[in-house]
């Protein structure tokens, strides 16, 4: 099954992540790999917009593409090269991230998430759709305003 199909088969507030690694980190993930075990999928995530939340954690959206099974626990297994002290080392890890992350095939997706555990809502987009400025207003989701 498709990331499309096996996302839509379980409601949004029922996915549970079993593995995540944040590759862009910024007050939150803005981009990384992520297990999930329901529904049992993995995929690339690159953030695409954000909105500000007076209250806490923004509101941020997610462009997902599909990976593999496997390639989350194959990207964490590099993480302690990926600190290593010895150049050769963190170079072979990066390599092999690169190759990992390239194995993605992209996707119509767009989740909802502050923090990449809790996701608030899921949409198809037409994958021929570029140049959008606001996904927020694209997608009908209103912005949090200030008290």
């Amino acid at each position: 099954m498709k990331l499309d199909e096996l996302l839509a088969s379980v409601p949004v507030n029922h996915w549970r992540v079993a593995q995540i690694y944040s590759l862009d980190w910024h007050d939150g993930p803005r981009g990384g790999v992520c297990a999930l075990s329901v529904p049992s999928c993995e995929f690339y995530f690159q953030m695409v917009d954000e909105g500000y939340n007076p209250d806490g954690l923004d509101d941020r959206l997610f462009l997902l593409s599909e990976l593999p099974p496997g390639s989350v626990a194959e990207v964490l297994s590099l993480v302690s090269d990926f600190r290593s002290r010895n150049d050769t080392v963190r170079r072979k890890a990066e390599l092999r991230l690169k190759k990992i992350v390239d194995r993605r095939v992209a996707s119509s997706i767009i989740i909802l998430s502050q923090d990449m555990e809790h996701f608030d809502g899921c949409w198809k987009v037409d994958p021929g759709r570029t140049g959008v400025k606001d996904w927020f207003a694209a997608l009908g989701i209103p912005r949090r305003e200030s008290a």
